[in-house]
């Protein structure tokens, strides 16, 4: 294979890769938690409304791929342009809380594993920590390596199989009609608790700062959309998995309630042994790190863009030396460009160093607290940062379709998508948020009895 041909091949992958890993992301260490309590109290009921949130998801990472290969300029550059810098900073400062919350639910996964394998939890918490700082700082933010971790998700579906192989041989119901799809045993709770699993706030920003910074095309959209649907594709096959192991194993047998990912695991041992954990274990971890790497570049992207006066003009000025280099003619311009762009090289490193000390620090911040909780207290911050998930969702919603509307035109993004994307985003956005306004005032004994 010639030079050109390779050129070609990692071309085409770095187009890949945002889209697929940004997927799989939403099968993250809270969604396996999720999936498996409604598997375990629902049975599949909650399957058919993972498959309904396929097209929220790609709708979703889909826009934000379309605004930055349409702009050229990422999701809070557009926002400090259009409504100043000051929504810019709140904005961001949103997504970092909503980053350091998403940290600390994954990092609360490999604790979970050090607990089921027998390991020290400081031992496992280090090693993720090096593992991901490393990711960061090679080249593509080390996107090859966190889609070979994100593979582990498969192991779900291995556990799926065990499961379903297991449940005729254990004295259950080895009858597969009692696991009708249909079952309407549920509420608006374990709606919401999909919706929120399945759509995670920062993805938006994470589509359009990846197609921004890997210098996408209008003409790069078929393959950016392709790419998106595939990981979203991916990602409900091991939500589904995950709902199914529980379902087959736990459902209508009344074991102990799952209420941590410690619990998913010990749960899945008592049933199918010590292998079923280690299948567990290997997916929970794919679970993880992949949603740990996506998160973290969320982080340095929007440290970059917070801090850039014009973060954007970088792209401006690698097409201006493109353009100079293939018309040969036109050397006096080739050096003319050549000046700004290594001058924006250099600032772009001196930002991807900051953004790389936040990282740490969160990382750092992170660790300590899941080392010096419970496994009560970490379960209590879980939920909240979940509850933090779908109170953020709203406003990035309406956020990203204002901006959408503002700087597309119409053949980009037609009145007709918006008027949709309007009605969806209400609908989603109640979804998301009743539930927890409901259980909140159910808690302060505002709203009926708790018995």
């Amino acid at each position: 294979m010639g030079s050109e041909a390779i050129a070609r091949e990692i071309a085409r992958l770095q187009v890949m890769l945002p889209g697929i890993l940004s997927g799989l992301t939403n099968t993250d260490v809270a969604a396996v938690v999720t999936y498996t309590q409604s598997g375990a109290s629902f049975g599949l009921a909650s399957i058919k409304f993972q498959v309904l949130c396929i097209p929220l998801m790609f709708g979703f990472q889909e826009f934000g791929a379309r605004i930055g290969a349409t702009t050229g300029k990422g999701v809070l550059v557009l926002v400090r342009e259009t409504y100043g810098r000051k929504t810019a900073i709140t904005a961001g400062v949103g997504l970092l809380c909503l980053c350091l919350a998403t940290l600390f639910c994954e990092a609360a996964g490999m604790v979970a594993i050090a607990d089921l394998v027998g390991v020290p939890r400081y031992t496992l918490i280090l090693l993720y920590s090096f593992v991901l700082m490393y990711q960061l700082n090679v080249s593509n933010f080390g996107e090859y390596a966190a889609l070979a971790l994100a593979s582990l998700l498969s192991s779900f579906v291995a556990l799926a199989g065990m499961a379903v192989d297991d449940r005729p041989h254990v004295g259950g119901d080895g009858n597969l009609g009692a696991f009708n799809i249909t079952n309407s045993d549920y509420d608006l709770l374990v709606i919401s608790a999909t919706v929120g699993s399945a759509l995670t706030p920062f993805l938006l920003f994470y589509q359009c700062a990846a197609a921004v910074r890997a210098r996408h095309q209008v003409a790069d959209l078929p393959v950016l959309r392709t790419n998106i649907l595939i990981g979203v594709v991916l990602a409900v096959v091991a939500a589904a998995a995950i709902t199914v192991s529980a379902a087959f194993e736990f459902w209508g047998r009344g074991d102990q309630p799952i209420r941590s990912v410690q619990d998913c695991g010990r749960a899945f041992e008592a049933r199918l042994g010590r292998v079923g954990t280690y299948i567990f274990v290997l997916g929970l971890a794919g679970a993880s790190l992949t949603a740990s790497f996506c998160t973290l570049a969320t982080v340095v992207w929007v440290w970059d863009e917070l801090t850039s006066q014009d973060s954007m003009s970088k792209h401006a000025s690698r097409q201006c030396e493109t353009i100079a280099l293939v018309r040969d003619k036109l050397v006096e311009e080739t050096k003319e460009c050549r000046r700004p762009i290594l001058d924006h090289h250099q600032d772009a490193r001196t930002l991807q160093g900051g953004g790389i000390i936040l990282c740490m620090s969160m990382l750092l911040v992170v660790d300590l607290a899941v080392l010096a909780l419970t496994d009560r207290k970490q379960m209590s911050l879980e939920i909240a940062a979940q509850d933090l998930d779908c109170l953020l969702l709203p406003p990035a919603l309406f956020l990203g379709i204002r901006i959408a509307r503002t700087v597309l035109d119409e053949v980009t993004y037609p009145a007709s998508e918006y008027r949709v994307h309007v009605v969806t985003a209400v609908s989603i956005s109640i979804v998301a948020v009743v539930p927890i306004i409901m259980s909140g005032l159910l808690r302060y004994h505002l709203l009926g009895s708790t018995d």
